[in-house]
């Protein structure tokens, strides 16, 4: 039912949160309604990633893990999370995307 999604849906944004807020430099606000995230990434550009879609594209291809750059949304200094998918995959995808971050920290 409609309660049952609702609760897993914040089950899954609580779970997501988390999970960023142990990732260095990562900077986010908790959503309120949606069910995705806006990851600001802009301190990690660098020359071989200028911008979001380069960033999407690294963690597409080095980490296997899909976002969107937030340049499609009017903010290039972000990259878009879903959390509609499993709890599973939510630390999987979270996990690719810390490490993939952190090799590029600078």
């Amino acid at each position: 039912d409609v309660r049952q999604m609702a609760e897993a849906f914040t089950r899954r944004r609580d779970l997501i949160v988390e999970l960023l807020r142990a990732i260095p430099g990562v900077e986010f606000h908790v959503p309120g309604g949606a069910f995705y995230v806006f990851l600001y990434v802009k301190k990690f550009f660098n020359d071989q990633r200028p911008n979001s879609a380069a960033i999407a594209e690294y963690l597409l291809r080095d980490h296997l893990v899909a976002t969107v750059p937030g340049s499609g949304f009017g903010d290039d200094s972000a990259i878009r999370l879903s959390y509609a998918c499993s709890e599973a995959d939510i630390r999987e995808a979270v996990t690719r995307i810390g490490e993939g971050l952190g090799m590029i920290a600078g």
